[in-house]
């Protein structure tokens, strides 16, 4: 028989696109043990040490999924233009996210942690995954790539509708 699972935990889940941090899990009343009772039964996988999972399948960004949930941030930069679907000129930065200025410690393998206290506007979640605003995702990309390369993500993140004129001249 299955541990119950409590009703935070549930809407954790769900919130979250079906992931979890393991720590998480315990806060909404699931003991360690429970939790390692609701991998061995199948109800939840380990997609890290940290981080499991509650989806049967395994979707093409679930290492960014799992990134944004094992360091409690949000998907930023390059990461958050191929999720808002903003052409980028050189797509080889590969992983990023971006965590409180206070999470001095915070990293993750093979993503690059960005730190900034975002205001709640700066924050959508888009498909379970938190993920910088269109306008917030083109600004730092201004930040951080070359001239040509932010100006070519601007004008695309234009041309897709995810942002307007307006927008960009705040």
């Amino acid at each position: 028989m299955l541990p119950v699972v409590p009703h935070a935990a549930v809407a954790l889940l769900e919130r979250q696109g079906g992931l979890a941090r393991r720590s998480d899990l315990h806060r909404c009343g699931i003991p360690r043990r429970g939790v390692e009772r609701l991998i061995s039964d199948g109800a939840l996988r380990t997609v890290t040490r940290d981080v499991v999972s509650a989806r049967t399948d395994v979707p093409d960004d679930e290492a960014v999924r799992a990134a944004v949930v094992g360091l409690a941030g949000v998907a930023s930069h390059c990461t958050a233009a191929r999720l808002w679907g903003i052409g980028l000129l050189d797509d080889e930065r590969g992983c990023e996210v971006t965590v409180g200025r206070d999470r001095s410690r915070a990293a993750w393998p093979g993503v690059k942690v960005h730190r900034r206290d975002l205001p709640p506007e700066d924050v959508r979640v888009l498909g379970g995954i938190r993920v910088t605003s269109p306008v917030r995702t083109v600004l730092d990309l201004s930040l951080v790539l070359p001239l040509v390369a932010a100006v070519v993500s601007a004008d695309a993140a234009l041309r897709a509708g995810v942002v307007g004129e307006r927008d960009l001249r705040r």
